[in-house]
């Protein structure tokens, strides 16, 4: 059985980050994405989905489609307990 991975908002970001600063932290996402990620069960929330749709910020279309691509978490009703606190 894969281990079970958590992708939240910043994973995909980074994957299509054009900052200067974020060239290193974008080429070992995309790395990691591109020959790893299938060797994990990889899921997100919809916390994660409406993030990534309210903000606006380059490539979001691309970030959008990336999460699109992953199994969603079942919500109960500790997942927004928990987003308050964050």
């Amino acid at each position: 059985m894969k281990e079970i991975v958590y992708i939240e908002t910043t994973i995909p970001s980074f994957y299509y980050d054009e900052r200067p600063d974020c060239i290193r932290r974008r080429n070992l996402t995309r790395e990691w994405w591109d020959t790893q990620r299938k060797n994990f069960q990889c899921y997100t929330s919809s916390f994660t989905l409406l993030e990534t749709q309210k903000t606006e910020y380059p490539n979001k279309d691309e970030v959008i489609s990336l999460v699109n691509e992953l199994d969603l978490l079942t919500y109960t009703e500790y997942a927004d307990e928990i987003n308050e606190i964050i």
